[in-house]
């Protein structure tokens, strides 16, 4: 996989769900190239009660996205 100055990640950690999406930029917008979600766990209503369930959770809708995508993101904005 590559790594790319134009691709930017997106994360959403919720309480039931962990999305990941890869955009690439396209002059002043963005294109959607890969999204990953899967369940949340180690997570109690929004807040963290479980460290290693939670990474888990959150490493593989990255690595799902990553991979639709063609790309590794060295960062991500978190929701």
């Amino acid at each position: 996989m590559r790594y790319e100055s134009r691709l930017m990640g997106g994360l959403d950690i919720g309480t039931t769900k962990v999305s990941a999406l890869v955009g690439e930029r396209c002059g002043d917008r963005a294109r959607v190239i890969g999204n990953g979600v899967t369940t949340a766990e180690g997570l109690k209503q929004g807040v963290v009660v479980d460290i290693d369930k939670a990474t888990r959770s959150v490493v593989r809708a990255v690595r799902e996205a990553e991979k639709m995508a063609g790309a590794k993101v060295r960062r991500f904005n978190v929701g």
